[in-house]
């Protein structure tokens, strides 16, 4: 199993929440899991005004994230 380092890691989610903020997400947060979770070092939280805002947010993400070849785990604002 390929292990990412805490930095790469911990810059990815801030990546990630920069690009919430791009889309108007409200109250983005990025959780240090690294003592609590063996599956994830960050997980990147945040809000949005409606459910069209949210999928927009989502999709934006991995758009954004795709062009460097990246593919996150799980996108929740799909449904």
């Amino acid at each position: 199993m390929l292990k990412v380092s805490a930095t790469r890691s911990k810059d990815k989610a801030l990546t990630i929440g920069s690009f919430a903020l791009e889309k108007k997400a409200v109250n983005v947060i990025i959780l240090d899991m690294q003592k609590v979770s063996s599956f994830c070092s960050y997980f990147v939280v945040s809000g949005a005004n409606s459910s069209k805002q949210t999928r927009a947010i989502a999709d934006h993400i991995e758009e954004a994230l795709s062009k460097d070849r990246v593919r996150p785990h799980h996108i929740e604002g799909r449904e």
